[in-house]
């Protein structure tokens, strides 16, 4: 199976800092591009975005690593 996918969205900001993230991995079932919004101008906003796509890009080597085959990943993890 091949499954594609591409989801996206701009904003215009006066943000000092830019607090968003993205990563991506490419293994050798899938590939994929991950995107984290800073959430504005809360305080940890940076290290939040920066941790999820950490949480995704981990998971994603596990993913691959077991061919998408029973796979659960744990929430739980991600919120940590």
């Amino acid at each position: 199976m091949n499954f594609q996918s591409i989801i996206s969205s701009n904003s215009i900001t006066n943000k000092s800092e830019n607090q968003d993230c993205c990563g991506e991995f490419d293994g050798n079932n899938f590939k994929s591009l991950y995107v984290a919004d800073g959430l504005g101008t809360y305080k940890y906003a940076k290290l939040a975005s920066e941790k999820i796509i950490g949480f995704f890009k981990k998971n994603s080597e596990k993913l691959d690593a077991e061919q998408v085959k029973n796979i659960q990943i744990d929430f739980k993890d991600m919120y940590q």
